[in-house]
């Protein structure tokens, strides 16, 4: 699979936001990624997750279901997060449709600051 290039919008590492903010992200569609059919489970395929305050998952490893866990299997592109004041981790990690990691090399985390 190819090297992750996924893109954080709206995000900037070391940005400087509110309790509340818009994130948002892409990958390119030759990660599988297919919004509206996310839901299928194909080989090379899946959808991201957000991970507040945690680390890039390793291969194989299953994205837990926690309020520090989003879940995007619906091909969402976006969310709103409110976060307490101080530094926080954003890590979006692509999995497959049983919420199995594709690996670090599959994630992107940035650090943000809120006021």
């Amino acid at each position: 699979m190819a090297r992750a290039s996924h893109v954080l919008r709206r995000s900037v590492s070391g940005e400087a936001a509110g309790g509340a903010a818009s994130h948002g992200w892409s990958a390119p569609r030759r990660l599988g990624y297919s919004p509206g059919q996310v839901w299928r489970r194909r080989s090379g395929t899946g959808h991201h997750h957000l991970l507040i305050d945690g680390k890039p998952l390793p291969k194989g490893e299953v994205v837990p279901a926690t309020d520090k866990s989003l879940h995007f299997g619906k091909g969402q592109t976006e969310t709103d997060l409110t976060l307490p004041p101080g530094d926080h981790t954003l890590t979006l990690q692509f999995g497959d449709g049983a919420h199995r990691s594709y690996g670090p090399e599959m994630s992107k985390t940035i650090t943000v600051h809120v006021k």
